[in-house]
């Protein structure tokens, strides 16, 4: 049996109201993360120095853009809130302010100093964890540099040494890396993009 003409408006427009809400219920193919774990380890004859002096470095490097009052992260990098996790784990216990230094899984790990990323750091991290050195640091006196060298005093109270440099530098590259991947779900490309930074950035 044929249905009224005048049935027909109605059930078109309730299929278009349950296609809509289909839609809106599905998850959106290459959707971003709004966040990601950084993973910090260092090394040195003071460990503990070292590691608070590298976090400092890239807190700094956190706060630089995207920052907002009531923050719920320990800063920005790419654009994408970050939560600084320092290795291994207990070493988190001497450092302060950090605001959650067990999250998991560690989507990319900085491993600061020659003989950092032994078993004992490199076992508290997830198969999928990006690993990046701190690459290339231009040694001449830029303004860029001083001006990095100024804004840590001003922060910290003293004198950035070789791990806060490094830290930030690092730091830097991952916020270079993370702007031109739109986040951390494409691991290759973000491993390409953080290789194309290793020989040096500008601060």
């Amino acid at each position: 049996m044929r249905k009224p003409e005048s049935m027909r408006p109605i059930r078109s427009a309730v299929g278009g109201v349950l296609a809509t809400f289909l839609f809106a219920t599905m998850p959106i193919a290459g959707a971003q993360a709004h966040s990601f774990s950084l993973g910090v380890s260092a090394d040195g004859s003071d460990l503990p120095t070292a590691l608070d002096s590298a976090i400092k470095g890239i807190l700094l490097a956190t706060r630089e853009r995207d920052s907002h009052a009531n923050e719920t992260s320990d800063g920005h990098l790419g654009g994408l809130d970050v939560f600084l996790v320092p290795l291994p784990t207990e070493a988190a216990a001497d450092i302060d302010g950090l605001r959650d230094v067990n999250r998991r899984p560690i989507d990319i790990a900085v491993l600061l100093g020659p003989g950092s990323g032994d078993d004992q750091d490199l076992s508290q991290l997830d198969p999928q964890t990006v690993v990046v050195r701190p690459g290339r640091i231009v040694s001449e006196p830029t303004e860029a540099g001083r001006d990095f060298e100024t804004r840590f005093m001003t922060a910290y109270g003293l004198r950035p040494n070789r791990a806060a440099i490094e830290g930030y530098n690092a730091a830097r590259r991952v916020d270079l890396a993370l702007r031109s991947t739109n986040g951390v779900a494409d691991r290759p490309a973000l491993i390409d993009a953080l290789t194309a930074t290793a020989d040096g950035i500008e601060w």
